[in-house]
């Protein structure tokens, strides 16, 4: 067994003995010693799979050797997690990076079976995407009725969820990207709340009379609600964040709880803590985007921001929806957002690519990189940015979302 803290080596019964492995293989990770941090993972995850840190190593080993180019131990390994965790979630989440490693290298069966196994084992999205891609490939190959039989699995897996929003425009031959008829941007909120609020009550049996958005004095009284109002209002949002979040983790099994944390969350601007809280409470109600009422769902698919997204969208000829969806996927509508890849803001524009877009547009020469974060410059930079790859690729939603996310460079 490769070495690991001394604290975690002279104390096995403690609790804290497998973080201490865990974390031995991030420290050398940080190192770049990814040889030995792959050791040090797949030790832990292997020999030990008791520990509650397992998953996660084996997880992080298999995914370290796709990044050394070791495809195959790669794919092995995720093989290993799938199989000793079968009803873990990161390893359903492995079993899909293995599929997409088998399949680019042309391991179209062993693509089948990684993607198999996610399907008859997950659960909700991830369940959708893996009969989604079964369905693809039993297409390619001329199998039209399990190809159907697949698309069909993964309409029924997530509903209202890309991947099986995706799957239902095959089964019925519909254009992706297609705009739903009647799309519109304004609300009777007081009525839609109203007819929530009812919903809310026959759902989770709730007795409270009167209006229930108001946080309750349970609430109102939680310390980490006290701390992370006060460090929210001195502009400590990192730290006001891991507050609020402790405390939406907390109440994860409250329905009326989390109806009013969702609704708190949004009127302090913090969206993407109110986005994740919603759709916690949609799926502790197992209601999905259909069934649940309209005003809960919008909380989950908001349109923030929309008197700075509309204007843009008509500028520039994009669908407005297109434009808040790709928000909504790289901010989660969060202003401060910051990518490990150091890119920025609502719609996560990279410094180099924000001076380009600064430059090319005539911006006011004042621009500071730090100026990205102001959400009137990103939307109006990040659309920018979208319409330029849409015109590089005449128009093509998804191939556009990829050059989005690829980077801006000169043709």
């Amino acid at each position: 067994m490769p070495p690991f803290s001394a604290s975690a080596t002279n104390h096995p019964a403690d609790p804290n003995f497998g973080l201490g492995w865990l974390e031995q293989g991030r420290t050398l990770f940080e190192e770049n010693d990814y040889p030995g941090a792959i050791a040090v993972y797949f030790a832990l995850g292997s020999t030990r799979p008791d520990l509650p840190e397992a998953p996660a190593a084996l997880w992080r080993a298999a995914y370290l050797q796709s990044l050394q180019g070791e495809l195959s131990a790669s794919m092995d390994t995720y093989e290993l997690l799938g199989r000793t965790f079968p009803t873990a979630e990161i390893a359903h989440e492995g079993m899909l990076s293995a599929a997409t490693l088998a399949y680019t290298t042309d391991q179209r069966e062993r693509a089948r079976w990684f993607y198999t196994q996610v399907a008859n084992n997950a659960s909700g999205s991830l369940r959708a995407q893996a009969f989604l891609w079964l369905g693809r490939m039993y297409q390619q190959d001329g199998q039209a009725d399990l190809a159907l039989q697949s698309y069909t699995g993964a309409a029924q897996a997530a509903p209202g969820e890309y991947f099986a929003i995706r799957a239902d425009d095959l089964l019925n031959e519909r254009t992706p990207f297609t705009r739903p008829a009647g799309a519109q941007f304004e609300f009777d909120d007081a009525q839609e709340q109203a007819e929530a609020e009812a919903w809310l009550r026959t759902t989770f049996g709730i007795q409270q009379a009167g209006p229930l958005a108001a946080l309750s004095p349970a609430l109102q009284a939680d310390p980490r609600l006290i701390r992370g109002t006060e460090l929210w209002n001195l502009a400590d949002f990192a730290e006001a964040k891991v507050e609020f979040e402790s405390l939406r983790v907390a109440y994860a099994n409250d329905g009326l709880a989390l109806y009013q944390l969702t609704l708190y969350y949004r009127d302090i601007g913090l969206y993407r803590s109110s986005i994740i809280a919603a759709a916690d409470l949609l799926r502790l109600a197992r209601a999905d985007n259909f069934t649940a009422p309209r005003f809960l769902v919008r909380l989950r698919y908001p349109v923030y921001y929309k008197d700075l997204v509309l204007p843009e969208a008509e500028k520039h000829d994009v669908d407005p929806l297109l434009i808040f969806s790709l928000i909504r996927q790289e901010s989660l509508f969060e202003s401060f957002a910051t990518s490990f890849a150091a890119a920025q803001g609502l719609m996560q524009i990279i410094p180099s690519t924000g001076f380009e877009i600064q430059q090319r547009i005539g911006w006011p020469a004042e621009y500071e990189n730090e100026d990205v974060y102001r959400p009137y410059i990103n939307v109006v930079f990040g659309v920018d940015y979208l319409r330029w790859t849409l015109n590089l690729v005449d128009n093509q939603p998804y191939a556009a979302l990829a050059g989005y996310n690829g980077g801006r460079r000169t043709p």
